[in-house]
């Protein structure tokens, strides 16, 4: 992964973590927008290395974070995760995911779904139920 997709990545993972791209947006006194703009156009612009150390030190993380893969794991603060010993089914199926995998099932959607006019969170619910029956199938 380049990385302009890997920071767009990890800006969603640090939108998660902030609660919306707009919150985000507010915590590094910036637009929403402009963070629209950057997650739209994936591999074409991109994020320049001014915005993603204001980011980066918007959300707390150290210089550089932004241009390395993180899973979701990663991106949550200790103090935000539940003090549980058992994990989740969610916390499971994430840990379970790798981005081939991950890369496979958005090509595999996009090949089924072809021609049709799904939203972008339709499609998103398909990757989701493929991994879910791949995590339930692995637990048989």
């Amino acid at each position: 992964m380049d990385v302009k997709r890997t920071r767009v990545a990890n800006m969603l993972l640090l939108a998660e973590e902030a609660g919306s791209l707009s919150a985000l947006a507010e915590k590094m006194n910036s637009t929403p927008n402009y963070l629209y703009q950057l997650k739209s156009t994936v591999g074409k612009r991109g994020m320049g290395d001014k915005t993603a150390r204001k980011m980066e030190a918007a959300m707390g993380k150290p210089h550089g974070w932004l241009d390395v893969p993180q899973s979701n794991a990663q991106s949550c603060k200790p103090e935000t995760q539940p003090h549980s010993h058992e994990p989740s089914e969610h916390q499971l199926i994430l840990e379970s995911i790798d981005v081939e995998t991950l890369r496979q099932a958005i090509e595999d959607t996009e090949a089924v779904t072809a021609g049709g006019d799904l939203t972008p969170v339709q499609k998103a619910k398909i990757i989701a139920n493929m991994y879910l029956k791949k995590f339930q199938s692995q637990e048989s």
